[in-house]
């Protein structure tokens, strides 16, 4: 499995990037290389890719009049292998896949990878830290629904939404969809909706989120959106809505904790900072509402991650340690 994630991750594909460009072109600025690494990398990676490569410890760049020149052999393909089969069996075998393929696509695809091992199936997982309960993603008027908000995603579109609240109540309401987030932990995805997005001015642009699985249905508004308001970018939106202060956390990096750390917080806005050989600073970006399900994930990391602020979220983290203490 490590083989397989190193050859087609993030980091080969972006070292293969820079390589390919150093060959086809006879050299690749410094500049150059730190493009390609914030385009197609983690934030974090910044941190250590080009310090490798600049040492020479790769191997795979030699310095040439400022910058760089491809130290292998041609350009580098990436093969197919069994192994890549068997994680594209795992794929198409994935409820989810049914939102973007049709189910003739899914059947031609599942045919030409009969042959094919998943590498696991659903029932072999068995989660501890997530809700029982995700959302139908096999559902035909769930993928109507998720296929409309997407189209409207990308074509900037006005929705009416029939909703249903928590309390069982049905609302219809007109929304500028944002972005379609799925959340691992839920299992759900979830839609960043605009709202009063034609006002006169961006401080009345407000969102809501919204759980597909309380999505009734979703249909083409006549309400036209301003050429202003498709200028509106919902993370903007989302960000304004942040704390004053981001979460302080300092990851210690045993038992793989930093890069364990990296994919659980991947969709909250942070920051990363090394500050020795083995602890690393992240500054976590959060929205009020989300503190409840923030608190949740950070203690599940138990010693390995030390808060050192801000000082509300570190509050609520002492008073709900303090309650589970006296269940025990």
């Amino acid at each position: 499995m490590e083989l397989f994630s190193e050859i087609y991750g993030c980091y080969y594909q972006v070292l293969r990037s820079i390589l390919n460009t150093a060959y086809r072109n006879g050299f690749i600025s410094k500049a150059e290389i730190l493009d390609e690494i914030k385009s197609k990398a983690f934030a974090e990676s910044i941190i250590t890719i080009p310090d490798r490569l600049e040492s020479g410890s790769w191997g795979i760049l030699q310095k040439k009049d400022g910058g760089y020149a491809n130290g292998l052999d041609g350009e580098i393909k990436t093969p197919i292998s069994s192994l890549l089969k068997a994680y594209l069996k795992t794929i198409i075998l994935d409820p989810k896949i049914s939102l973007f393929l049709d189910d003739s696509e899914i059947n031609e695809l599942k045919l030409l990878l009969k042959d094919a091992e998943p590498i696991w199936r659903k029932e072999s997982i068995r989660y501890i830290d997530r809700f029982e309960m995700g959302d139908s993603f096999e559902d035909e008027a769930y993928r109507a629904n998720f296929r409309m908000l997407l189209k409207a995603c990308k074509e900037k579109k006005v929705v009416k939404i029939e909703y249903k609240s928590k309390k069982g109540e049905s609302k219809i309401r007109a929304y500028l969809p944002g972005k379609i987030e799925y959340s691992e932990k839920n299992d759900r995805m979830r839609l960043y909706a605009l709202k009063h997005f034609n006002g006169n001015s961006k401080k009345d642009v407000d969102y809501d989120i919204l759980n597909l699985q309380n999505v009734v249905s979703v249909e083409l508004s006549d309400d036209q959106v301003t050429e202003e308001a498709k200028k509106i970018d919902i993370n903007e939106i989302i960000e304004r809505s942040y704390c004053k202060e981001p979460v302080r956390i300092l990851i210690r990096n045993e038992r793989n904790a930093m890069e364990r750390a990296m994919l659980h917080f991947a969709n909250y806005a942070k920051n990363t900072t090394k500050i020795d050989d083995n602890t690393y600073e992240c500054l976590i970006k959060y929205n009020k509402r989300d503190e409840t399900e923030l608190l949740i994930e950070v203690m599940s990391f138990g010693p390995l991650i030390r808060v050192t602020g801000n000082e509300c979220f570190l509050a609520q983290l002492k008073e709900r340690l303090a309650k589970q203490k006296l269940l025990w």
